[in-house]
């Protein structure tokens, strides 16, 4: 029989998992929501954060160190991603931002094997989130508890970024009328360009966190993009918040399956997209094109 303290610890490991989907998740809903383009390469700069993580870590021996640096170095990557190949192809048939996403990320991934190889490489958490925090009886890791609360603060500054400063503003307009923005005299390419960038630092971001948890391995964008993508579609395209909740829901599900029926824990999270769907066709929370 499954006691109390055995759901508790599945539903923080499920919730620890629900917050690295969340950042991802978060980066691929700003891209939609403000360019309209889905990105199949998200998962592999999720992949690359965790490298540079990885790197920095190995170099340095500091975790917060490489907590900055990801994030930055993979959000310039971004840049370079949006300015010198997908802007070239907005004019264009959105099925060739698709088809280099997926071909991009293909060559990312084969760039990582050439670069760190083929094997998973363990990584550390740090020192200080070493042992068990006691929570109603559960002994709870540190580290699990530093990425539900380091997460949920990323998302609130995200939040506070789009809700009450001016380039937020610029940001929601665009996600509804970027033609207006144009009119008013602001430079689109710029606004694409950040909120790209912001995309991939966040994916980035999830990339080093989660590595302590599940170590650091090339096929690990491959698989959170997927995942992630089933979020995105749950929580309803272009929705903030929607992206958490489903984030959540998924991370939670995913958890508790794997407990009660580990058979059926690589498919529950399409079961639940497909009875979404069915019910709510734009989602929990969805508006196409919306950022809230």
């Amino acid at each position: 029989m499954i006691g109390t303290s055995e759901i508790l610890s599945q539903l923080f490991s499920g919730l620890t998992y629900g917050m690295v989907l969340m950042m991802v998740s978060l980066g691929l809903t700003l891209i939609f929501g403000v360019m309209g383009l889905i990105n199949f390469a998200h998962g592999e700069l999720y992949a690359l954060g965790a490298y540079m993580g990885f790197v920095t870590i190995q170099a340095t021996g500091n975790f917060w160190l490489a907590l900055a640096i990801a994030p930055i170095a993979v959000g310039i990557m971004g840049i370079f991603i949006e300015r010198f190949l997908l802007s070239y192809l907005y004019d264009s048939d959105p099925i060739f931002i698709l088809l280099l996403t997926f071909g991009l990320a293909l060559v990312l991934q084969e760039v990582i094997r050439l670069i760190w190889g083929s094997g998973l490489q363990p990584l550390s958490a740090p020192s200080m989130f070493d042992g068990f925090i006691d929570i109603a009886g559960v002994f709870m890791p540190r580290y699990w508890l530093f990425v539900i609360a380091f997460t949920l603060a990323i998302t609130g500054v995200v939040i506070l970024v789009l809700n009450k400063t001016k380039y937020g503003m610029f940001v929601r307009a665009a996600s509804r009328d970027s033609e207006m923005l144009t009119l008013l005299g602001i430079d689109n390419a710029k606004v694409y360009t950040g909120i790209f960038a912001a995309g991939a630092a966040l994916a980035g971001l999830s990339g080093v966190m989660i590595a302590p948890l599940r170590g650091v391995r090339p096929t690990m964008g491959a698989e959170i993009i997927i995942a992630s993508f089933v979020v995105i579609v749950i929580g309803g395209l272009g929705s903030i918040g929607g992206a958490i909740l489903g984030s959540i829901f998924i991370g939670v599900l995913t958890s508790f399956t794997s407990l009660w029926f580990p058979e059926l824990s690589d498919v529950a999270m399409f079961v639940a997209m497909v009875v979404v769907l069915l019910l709510l066709p734009e989602g929990l929370m969805g508006e196409k094109g919306r950022i809230e």
